[in-house]
């Protein structure tokens, strides 16, 4: 996450110290819950692709991610080998 300023921010309002708190703490809920959605979506196609549960549809697995969900093969790849802890 970055807390570069952006075009169209409004740097004239500061959060207070409660504010501040409270985004910090909402962040950390979205970190843990993008690391806990990442792993069972891995997990999910690994079984997917290791099963050649797409091949009633699909000749290979990228065709199936791609049309399905929009994303590449080596994407779909990725998310598997991050939820294998690779």
């Amino acid at each position: 996450m970055s807390n570069q300023l952006r075009p169209g921010v409004d740097t004239t309002t500061a959060l207070d110290h409660a504010e501040a708190a409270r985004l910090t703490r909402l962040e950390r809920t979205v970190d843990r819950a993008v690391d806990v959605a990442g792993k069972i979506a891995g997990e999910a196609l690994a079984t997917i692709r290791d099963e050649g549960l797409y091949r009633v549809t699909h000749a290979t697995f990228a065709d199936y991610v791609a049309e399905t969900w929009g994303m590449s093969g080596p994407l779909a790849e990725r998310m598997i080998a991050t939820a294998a802890g690779r």
